[in-house]
């Protein structure tokens, strides 16, 4: 026991701890030596007092030792379940810290609007995030990237960027063209990195991804928009200079048709001012869609103005093509271009007398209808009272593939010698100059 405890003053006390087990030990030899002693000589050799106090004093120091050895431990004991409590503290910290860290990273991919991506360097993907699963729609268990790559360049772009996260390279950025499995093409601009695992070894690549489609397309309109504007500035010389030359044609031949000429003469001038007048119409329709019209809104009737179209729109249409009005509102008023608004209906309206084939219906649909903000939102509108206009006809219709073309310059469906295809450009121009929209 004494033994145990000098060694535990040693350890808990150091330097001290060593100077009392140098005296427990030493109070073990003076009751060793003492004990020998009583045991060699008589009791009468040696005196009573001085026995009794070396034992006493022997016995005290080894209690002294043995409880200043019980003191140490359980202070050694103390140290020890404190420093417990304060790593059981840190690991309750460091987990709370962590389960923090995690939601946050949670609440990062649900709400970030970027498509999140995890591929193996053969481009397999082993995570994304929602929004990724969402606009990517792929069900597969184990799939790759490279499943929906469609360009050339794009799967030579993932490949290069994969191989250089191989490597521990620093990838950048690059786009990449994607298709899905409703048929749409997007555009992604993708920020990749290395993933490097506990070996510091590149383990994966991980992907940041925008969806760039619609910037894309806005920057094809705009060069096609720089580009019409150069076509238009060079139409609007063209088309002054030309309807010059007709006026001069057209006078002449009227000059000639005075002549006595014989009839055969006579129907052949007809037709080459009945042609020079049409060339009018097409000059004047490369005029409207070069310049910058102005609108003039004035107040007009909204029946009255339907009836005044209507019958526009009967003039220009055969006998086998019936024009009919439903209108809501009988009594109800609108600022609109008078003029400007019945080219629009006139050119509609041929268009849908062209489509019919035979005997057929074009109805003219007109109502006052007040948009609220979710409404006019959905139309890219302001809120406000707008006067609404569509013409519905027993035509063909116009094919779903190509509908969304309808409005580009020099689009038409119909032969070359029929229109330029600056109809519908032109209309749908003159109607957002007046605020409005084309649907």
């Amino acid at each position: 026991m004494a033994i145990f405890a000098a060694i535990t003053l040693m350890v808990s006390y150091g330097n001290r701890g060593f100077y009392l087990a140098v005296l427990a030990c030493f109070g073990l030899l003076s009751w060793s030596a003492g004990d020998i002693i009583f045991h060699s000589f008589s009791a009468d050799t040696i005196a009573p007092f001085w026995a009794t106090l070396g034992q006493t004093l022997t016995l005290g120091v080894i209690l002294f030792v043995l409880l200043f050895g019980l003191r140490g431990v359980s202070t050694m004991l103390a140290q020890q379940s404190n420093l417990l409590d304060d790593q059981s503290f840190t690991i309750s910290k460091t987990q709370e810290v962590a389960q923090l860290a995690n939601q946050s990273l949670e609440l990062l991919e649900t709400t970030v609007p970027c498509l999140l991506i995890t591929l193996q360097f053969d481009g397999t993907v082993t995570f994304q995030n929602s929004h990724s699963a969402s606009l990517l729609r792929v069900n597969e268990q184990r799939w790759t990237f490279f499943d929906l790559v469609t360009s050339e360049p794009s799967q030579q772009k993932l490949t290069q960027a994969l191989e250089m996260a191989k490597r521990g390279e620093n990838i950048g950025s690059f786009n990449c063209d994607l298709f899905l499995d409703n048929g749409e093409t997007i555009t992604l601009l993708i920020a990749a990195a290395a993933r490097r695992g506990l070996d510091d070894e590149p383990s994966e690549m991980i992907c940041a991804a925008t969806d760039i489609t619609e910037i894309t397309r806005h920057r094809e309109r705009l060069r096609n928009a720089e580009k019409l504007e150069s076509v238009g500035m060079a139409c609007a010389r063209i088309a002054h200079d030309f309807n010059n030359l007709l006026t001069v044609i057209v006078g002449n031949l009227d000059y000639v048709k005075g002549a006595n000429l014989g009839k055969d003469y006579i129907e052949a001038l007809e037709d080459a001012v009945g042609a020079c007048k049409d060339s009018k119409k097409l000059t004047q329709q490369i005029g409207n869609f070069s310049s910058e019209y102005v609108p003039q809104p004035e107040l007009v009737n909204v029946a009255k103005f339907t009836a005044k179209n209507a019958n526009m729109l009967r003039k220009v249409c055969s006998n086998d093509i019936k024009v009919s009005t439903h209108i809501e509102q009988t009594d109800e008023t609108c600022w609109l271009d008078d003029s400007l608004v019945s080219s629009i209906l006139l050119n509609l309206g041929a268009n849908s007398r062209d489509a019919i084939s035979g005997e057929g219906n074009i109805t003219l649909n007109v109502r006052m209808e007040a948009l609220g903000k979710t409404e006019s939102i959905s139309h890219d509108l302001v809120p406000g009272k707008y006067l609404l206009m569509s013409i519905t006809d027993d035509g063909c219709g116009i094919p779903v593939d190509i509908i969304d073309k309808i409005t580009e310059p020099f689009f038409s469906t119909k032969p070359f010698s029929t229109g330029l295809g600056l109809g519908m450009s032109t209309v749908a121009r003159l109607i957002e100059a007046m605020h409005g929209r084309l649907e």
